[in-house]
């Protein structure tokens, strides 16, 4: 993911390979039954939505809001993550987008940062622009902890969905987004580089 995909973020969700049908079929995928084993306490989460930290499932880590001087650790887990990273300074851009974006982090109880997400929405959609955890924390629940974060301010924000890209071979990110109820909802060629690989579109949907 480079700085130049975040110019637009309208734009952006309007270039989106899908078509009315297939959202309609992710939609409809969600069903009673799902709803009723969606993971998220929507209680607790609400409780916790009072502050900046979210409940974590993890007693050692906790989400919050990122500050700026989180910046720099954020740039560095995500240098080390991905081969288009964004940089430090595409991440305060974020940070000063108040109203159009949103960065947490995930903390242990010595304040090192272990892992972050960013948001992008607009009035009715949002948009999961890079979430990373640093290796030496992966496979603690982490992910699942941030993407809980979002869907929860989601929530609080009446959007009606999320959506995301992920490379087709990243069968663990797909795993973890499927996990948190996210659809295939369509693909786009050729979208990221270095590797040059497809990316699967993904799709949260709020049930109003």
């Amino acid at each position: 993911m480079t700085d130049n995909r975040k110019n637009d973020f309208t734009e952006k969700v309007n270039q989106l390979s899908m078509d009315k049908e297939a959202i309609g079929e992710c939609k409809q995928a969600i069903s009673v039954e799902e709803k009723k084993q969606l993971s998220i306490d929507e209680q607790a989460m609400s409780d916790c939505n009072q502050s900046n930290a979210y409940c974590p499932k993890n007693p050692t880590v906790y989400i919050r809001l990122a500050a700026e001087t989180d910046l720099a650790n954020i740039a560095g887990i995500e240098a080390k993550t991905f081969s288009e990273p964004w940089s430090e300074n595409g991440f305060r851009d974020a940070f000063h987008l108040e109203d159009t974006a949103r960065i947490w982090v995930a903390v242990d109880t010595e304040s090192r940062l272990l892992g972050y997400l960013v948001l992008y929405y607009t009035r009715y959609e949002g948009e999961l622009e890079t979430v990373a955890v640093d290796e030496s924390a992966r496979g603690q629940g982490i992910g699942h902890q941030l993407i809980q974060a979002m869907i929860a301010f989601g929530q609080e924000k009446d959007l009606d969905q999320i959506v995301l890209e992920v490379r087709k071979s990243n069968q663990t990110a797909i795993g973890l987004y499927q996990s948190q109820k996210f659809q295939v909802c369509g693909e786009r060629k050729r979208f990221y580089r270095f590797p040059e690989e497809d990316a699967l579109v993904m799709m949260y949907h709020y049930e109003k």
